[in-house]
């Protein structure tokens, strides 16, 4: 009995440490890798204090998915903890003489000895047994990001959007609703697609068309990683053309529903970061207020400076806004399917969603805010896009 409690002791204490040891441990580690992905300084210190606000955190926002990776690295420390305890009270019995009294006998404390250290082994490789099935399993799933490479400089990054259900448009009681937002209803994404991580930038314009879409902008000002703009509908759709020859991918410019549920990413608040949208959204989108500090003008700012969605995609919100595939109809969530609606009865107007860098109202800036603008033109500043690709195989 009392070697029994022994055992049990130990590895009870050791198993207990190795949990919260590596709890803690992948708890800072998914924190600073998840909550501040590419922050410039001055913006770390903000969405820091910002962390204290309880109804709108990133760290409450990613809280799942960091949660589960932290539990499961602390089971695999509290497996390690109690195969090492298990291993030093076997060597402790071991070298214990009294558990081995002559040779060639076997006595209940050699056993119980043998017992443990045979447990302890278990334990420690249960962890890397555990892994090595996760990365067989794994390795046959479709990636989290794809990489497309434009030329050889110039590459462009999209995350795996997950097939889903959500509610499209906003409830009558949201702040700053419009009448082309409702009837809000649940909307059906049903095969998984990549998205931008960024809106298309100039440097990627400029591999995939060779020249600016406006002649205004001489090719010296050029940016490699500001958003292009103006872009009318239609040279968007060109590029999206063009890009998919590139690549042999079909690229294409969002529907308006797989716009709303990937910015969303799995919100239903007004903003993807709460229902309070002032002062909390300068960490996430560049407003008018902002003027670019080189020029002292408001314009377009370099893509990835701000804090990203659930799902790691930046400047949904902001900067500017960004084409979808749908013609616009005001009514038209009165009229739409449930399942992958697009709207392609064709009218004046394409909608575009997100608002842009010249916005100054608030409610332009909400998930289910929507614009629209003909799709040849007048050239409009603040009009860019970002791309989706969507592949006829992939399942979640």
């Amino acid at each position: 009995m009392k070697g029994f409690l022994t055992v049990f002791g130990v590895t009870v204490v050791l198993g207990v440490a190795g949990f919260f040891a590596n709890l803690a441990i992948c708890h800072h580690r998914q924190k600073s890798r998840v909550d501040f992905p590419q922050l410039r300084p001055e913006y770390k210190r903000l969405s820091e204090a910002l962390q204290s606000h309880r109804d709108m955190t990133v760290e409450i926002r990613n809280a799942p998915e960091r949660t589960n990776w932290a539990y499961a690295g602390a089971a695999i420390g509290a497996s390690w903890g109690i195969g090492l305890g298990l291993l030093i009270v076997a060597g402790t019995r071991h070298l214990n003489r009294s558990d081995r009294p002559g040779k060639g006998k076997r006595t209940p404390g050699a056993m119980l000895s043998l017992t443990v250290l045979l447990t302890g082994l278990f334990f420690l490789v249960l962890p890397l047994i555990g892994l090595l099935a996760l990365n067989l399993y794994s390795a046959g799933l479709p990636p989290d990001h794809i990489t497309l490479n434009i030329d050889k400089k110039v590459t462009m990054k999209l995350v795996r959007i997950p097939a889903g259900k959500f509610m499209m448009g906003s409830p009558e009681s949201e702040t700053g609703r419009r009448d082309d937002e409702g009837p809000q209803r649940e909307v059906t994404i049903s095969k998984p697609f990549y998205m931008g991580v960024f809106e298309v930038t100039q440097s990627q314009w400029h591999a995939v068309m060779g020249s600016h879409p406006w002649q205004r902008m001489p090719p010296g000002s050029w940016s490699s990683d500001k958003p292009i703009e103006p872009v009318i509908w239609n040279k968007a759709d060109e590029f999206c053309k063009k890009l998919s020859e590139k690549t042999g991918m079909k690229v294409r410019l969002p529907t308006e529903a797989q716009w709303e549920y990937a910015c969303r990413s799995g919100t239903t608040t007004r903003y993807y970061f709460g229902d309070l949208g002032f002062h909390v959204i300068f960490s996430y989108a560049w407003l008018a207020v902002d003027k670019d500090p080189s020029t002292g003008n408001r314009e377009p700012r370099h893509v990835g400076q701000k804090i990203p969605n659930q799902w790691g995609l930046y400047d949904m919100y902001g900067n500017v806004a960004e084409w979808c595939r749908d013609w616009y109809q005001k009514d038209y969530y009165s009229l739409a399917g449930d399942v992958d609606p697009e709207n392609t009865t064709e009218s004046d107007k394409r909608v575009h969603r997100g608002g842009t860098f010249g916005h100054r109202s608030l409610p332009n800036y909400r998930s289910a805010s929507r614009d629209k603008d003909g799709p040849g033109g007048p050239w409009r500043s603040g009009l860019g896009f970002r791309v989706v690709v969507e592949l006829e195989q992939d399942a979640d």
